[in-house]
C-alpha cells in the first residue's frame, strides 16, 4: 500500500500495542509475511482500478 499515512498495528509476531505502533507511508510484504495497518480512507476515488488480474488460457 502507498499513498496514505498509516500505522502498523500487527506483524508476524502478533498485535503491536497502540503506543508501540509505528507510522509508515509505504509497506511491502513478502510471500508468507503479514502486516495489519490502520488508516483513514479519505482520498477521493479516481474511477480507475490499479489492480491487475491474470487469466489462464
Amino acid at each position: 500500500m502507498h499513498g496514505y499515512d498509516f500505522k502498523v498495528s500487527c506483524t508476524d509476531g502478533g498485535w503491536v500495542p497502540e503506543a508501540a505502533a509505528w507510522p509508515e507511508v509505504t509497506i511491502d510484504c513478502a510471500v508468507g509475511q503479514m502486516r495489519a495497518f490502520d488508516f483513514v480512507a479519505d482520498a477521493p476515488a479516481t474511477g480507475r482500478s490499479t489492480a491487475t488480474s491474470r487469466t489462464t488460457p
